[in-house]
């Protein structure tokens, strides 16, 4: 109950999405985000207010990920920007999440490549597509942000960025799960 009521008053987080000469910024109160993930669904004049944080946080993280992902594959965006992506890359492809299950180490640039292309369509995706694909995009930048945090834990580096992240998006799905109607009472 102190919960929803208090939920506003926790301290924010800033979480620094993108590294070198170009910085994007965003705050968040990350645990008061699952707090009131977890009550909004609590009354119906609620189902409201979710569906508009449910929508403030697609466009918030549709944007973050449409950035990182043209980070990693376009040069000219912020040249520096890209030799640091294509640096990190290098450090991340041995260690490859997936590589012990599938036997495959994917080389640097393509790991970069595709991760890049994923965050590129699904980020505009969360704000763009019809609700069933938005689910797909979610799901997907989900994974890429597991992926991304054993991968940072594996390479001695910070997991805060793509754990909240992963959080938010986690956040964004159970909104709209609240949010949608059930095939029991559109039947």
């Amino acid at each position: 109950e102190n919960c929803r009521h208090n939920w506003l008053f926790l301290s924010a987080v800033q979480i620094q999405l993108l590294h070198g000469n170009m910085p994007l910024s965003v705050v968040f109160s990350y645990p008061s985000l699952w707090c009131l993930c977890c009550t909004l669904h609590t009354s119906s004049a609620m189902a409201s207010v979710g569906g508009t944080v449910a929508a403030v946080l697609s466009v918030l993280l549709g944007l973050a990920f449409a950035l990182a992902g043209a980070a990693k594959l376009f040069p000219a965006l912020n040249p520096d920007l890209y030799k640091e992506m294509v640096a990190n890359f290098i450090k991340y492809s041995p260690v490859f999440p997936l590589a012990d299950m599938t036997g495959f180490r994917p080389p640097p640039d393509l790991y970069r490549q595709v991760v890049g292309s994923i965050e590129l369509v699904s980020g505009p995706g969360l704000i763009f597509f019809p609700a069933e694909m938005k689910t797909i995009c979610n799901g997907l930048l989900f994974a890429i942000m597991c992926g991304a945090c054993y991968t940072h834990m594996a390479v001695g580096e910070p997991i805060v960025v793509p754990l909240v992240l992963g959080v938010l998006l986690g956040c964004v799905y159970v909104l709209r799960c609240q949010g949608a109607p059930s095939k029991e009472k559109t039947q």
